[in-house]
């Protein structure tokens, strides 16, 4: 169990006979170059669902791996496959998971289930492992069948979700990364955007602000850097591909 944990998490917390095979923890959740099956699951299965085309083949990148220095290596010609990988991953992020009307229905769902907790104890849930497994979509449908005057709010933001009467998108501003590190979440917050607002229309419960940083999974680093390449030379050495 601890041995399944450590693969999860990507990194080997102690000492047993596994945790000096560091490649093992490159499978799962891969920490060094952020290539890893978790990847290779859901970018398929999502590019399929919303039916965009991706060129990534990981069956391929998985034949052409191998293991040197205790490290999960690859193929040099399988470079580009990799950078496909990351690519398609930046693409559902920017037009998919993070896309206007995606992030307004997380927002609405979010208020739906707040609105809802004090009445069917959600949040304690995750406290006793028989609750929380039912913790699934069917929450929507018994907050909708209820009558409890407690959920009218929970009701009414849920009519408008079957509506599409969603969360309007204002506006976005893209900082530069110089910007960046002088502007956090302290500095733009719903409270000061409304205190510049006419707030004749609107409450400062009506404005969400979201930061979003969107990059191929390494932050400010070219996860490719971190890969070790092998060559059709020399199968027992790595190489690095700029």
């Amino acid at each position: 169990m601890h041995f399944i944990k450590d693969l999860i998490t990507g990194e080997p917390s102690g000492d047993y006979p596994e945790s000096k095979k560091k490649f093992l923890f490159e499978i799962v959740s891969n920490k060094r170059n952020s290539v890893d099956v978790d990847k290779f699951d859901y970018i398929l299965r999502d590019c399929y669902n919303v039916g965009m085309k991706s060129s990534l083949d990981p069956i391929r990148l998985m034949t052409f791996s191998r293991v040197i220095d205790n490290h999960i290596c690859f193929n040099q010609k399988e470079a580009y496959n990799l950078y496909e990988l990351f690519h398609s991953r930046y693409t559902l992020f920017k037009q998919v998971y993070t896309h206007r009307v995606s992030t307004a229905i997380e927002y609405m769902i979010r208020d739906i289930l707040v609105s809802a907790d004090s009445v069917l104890k959600i949040s304690s849930d995750i406290n006793d492992m028989s609750r929380y497994t039912f913790l699934n979509d069917t929450i929507i449908s018994l907050i909708e069948r209820s009558t409890d005057a407690e959920l009218d709010d929970s009701r009414r933001l849920l009519r408008r979700l079957r509506q599409r009467d969603l969360y309007r998108f204002a506006d976005q501003t893209i900082l530069c990364p110089e910007l960046f590190e002088d502007l956090d979440n302290s500095r733009i917050t719903s409270e000061k955007i409304y205190e510049l607002s006419d707030k004749d229309d609107m409450y400062e419960s009506d404005i969400i602000v979201q930061w979003l940083t969107l990059n191929y999974a390494m932050k400010d680093k070219n996860p490719i850097d971190s890969v070790g390449f092998f060559t059709k030379y020399d199968s027992s050495e790595t190489v690095h591909i700029l």
